[in-house]
C-alpha cells in the first residue's frame, strides 16, 4: 500500500503546479484516508507537493503512525498551533483548504491561529477529481464490497418469512455482511414490510411481516473503505399475480438499461 499512496501523492503534485500553491489543507476523512490511509474518526492532512503530515489526537497517534507509513505524524491542538507551526518552519505563504468541508468554526480557528502569516485559499473537490479514477485495487474493493452485500442478500432472503418484524430482518442482514467481511454497514439499512415499502428511507421499526407483504432490503457493504449498495424487493407467502407482472417489469427494464 505505501507504493500506493506515494502514487497519489504523486498525482496531486499536479494540482500544485497547476494551481501554482505549495500546499492543500485536507479536512474530509475520507479524502484523509484516500491520501494516506488513516481511519480514524478525527484529524486533517497537510499535503504538499513531496510530503503528507497528518495531525490527529492521542487516542489515534500509534493507529496513524502503524496505518500511515508516508505521512508524518503530529498531534493535533485545539488552536491549531501545531499546523501553524509546520507551515511556519515549512515556509509556506499559502495553503489551500476544502471549502466545501471544513466548517465555519473550524476556518476561523485556523485563521486566527495563523495570524495572517499564512493565506488561506479556497479550493473545490482537489482530492475528489484524483478518486473519480479508480485504480485497480480500488475496484476490487469495490467488487468485493458489492460480493459481501449480494451474499448477505441472498443470505436474509432463505429466512425471510411470516412474523419477522422490519428491525429482526434488519439485524440479521447486518451480521450476515459482518461474518463475510464488512466492517460496518455503508449506510442505516432500509427495510419497508407493507405499505413502508413505499416509503424509499423508511427506517425499520416493530412492523410485522404478514402472508403476501412486499418487502423491500436497501443495504450495503463497506469493504476497506468502500461502499456497495443494493436494493431488492421480495414477497412473503402467498405471491401475487400482480406483483410477478410489476416485478418482471421492473427487471425486464433494468437488463435493457444494462
Amino acid at each position: 500500500m505505501t507504493e500506493i499512496y506515494r502514487n497519489r501523492l504523486h498525482k496531486l503534485s499536479s494540482f500544485f503546479e497547476r494551481e501554482n500553491q505549495e500546499a492543500i489543507l485536507i479536512t474530509s476523512l475520507s479524502n484523509c484516508r484516500y491520501m494516506c490511509g488513516f481511519t480514524g474518526s478525527n484529524g486533517y492532512l497537510l499535503a504538499t507537493k513531496d510530503s503528507l503530515s497528518l495531525f490527529t489526537d492521542s487516542r489515534y497517534l500509534i493507529q496513524a503512525e502503524q496505518e500511515c507509513p508516508t505521512a508524518s505524524v503530529f498531534p493535533m491542538s485545539p488552536e491549531y498551533n501545531s499546523l501553524r507551526d509546520l507551515l511556519q518552519n515549512s515556509k509556506i505563504k499559502e495553503v489551500g483548504f476544502e471549502f466545501h468541508d471544513i466548517s465555519y468554526a473550524n476556518h476561523t480557528n485556523i485563521s486566527l491561529s495563523l495570524e495572517g502569516l499564512v493565506g488561506l485559499i479556497p479550493q473545490k473537490y482537489v482530492v475528489e477529481k484524483l478518486r473519480s479514477v479508480k485504480e485497480n485495487s480500488e475496484i476490487e474493493f469495490i467488487e468485493k464490497a458489492v460480493k459481501i452485500a449480494d451474499e448477505g442478500m441472498s443470505g436474509i432472503s432463505d429466512l425471510l418469512e411470516v412474523g419477522m418484524t422490519e428491525l429482526d430482518v434488519a439485524v440479521k442482514v447486518e451480521q450476515f455482511m459482518r461474518d463475510l467481511g464488512s466492517e460496518s454497514p455503508a449506510f442505516h439499512t432500509i427495510v419497508g414490510v407493507g405499505e413502508n415499502a413505499a416509503i424509499p428511507h423508511h427506517k425499520p421499526n416493530g412492523s410485522v411481516i404478514k402472508n403476501g407483504d412486499q418487502v423491500v432490503i436497501d443495504m450495503g457493504a463497506v469493504y476497506k473503505g468502500y461502499r456497495s449498495d443494493l436494493t431488492r424487493t421480495f414477497q412473503v407467502g402467498d405471491v401475487s399475480h400482480r406483483f410477478r407482472d410489476i416485478y418482471n417489469l421492473v427487471l425486464k427494464a433494468q437488463l435493457a438499461a444494462e
